[in-house]
């Protein structure tokens, strides 16, 4: 998949949600879906330098090696940190979590994406990929866009729909 190893070198950074992208909001709280979790790693596993930051809010509720985890033992060394939690939870709350996470790692410069099912998260001109919560991450591809994990180009990562 040489389209998603040249995106993911060019966006090294994804700022990963779960709710809606590796569990289905229909599922059982808390729990990964497998058929979720594997295609999202599958997708990661392609990019040689692809670093993941956790934006899900289960990131509140459980500390960072718990949530890593809950991934192959391969991908968890992916897994560089959590975002901090937005003062205001209105907005585009998430997109400020990223970007201050951003000012306070080494990252400035670096490309990024987002990985959620909620628009409302994210402004218009933020690099989001935007998940079907009720399908989570799947194969499928609609209106000639691919979903998951980052860009079009991820048709194996999920469904959904980016802006």
């Amino acid at each position: 998949m040489p389209i998603v190893d040249d995106w993911l070198q060019m966006s090294p950074i994804v700022f990963l949600d779960f709710d809606g992208v590796l569990r289905r909001v229909c599922a059982a709280p808390a729990v990964f879906e497998q058929d979720c979790l594997g295609r999202f790693e599958q997708t990661v596993r392609s990019a040689r330098r692809v670093r993941v930051v956790i934006a899900s809010n289960w990131r509140l509720e459980m500390p960072l090696q718990t949530i890593r985890s809950r991934f192959s033992p391969d991908v968890q060394p992916m897994i560089v940190g959590a975002t901090p939690e937005a003062a205001r939870l209105t907005g585009h709350y998430r997109y400020r979590e990223v970007l201050e996470y951003l000012e306070r790692e080494p990252f400035a410069g670096v490309r990024w994406i987002a990985v959620d099912d909620e628009p409302a998260h994210f402004p218009s001109e933020a690099e989001v990929l935007l998940t079907d919560s009720n399908r989570g991450s799947t194969n499928e591809r609609r209106r000639g866009s691919a979903c998951g994990c980052a860009r079009p180009a991820l048709a194996t990562s999920g469904c959904g729909r980016r802006r």
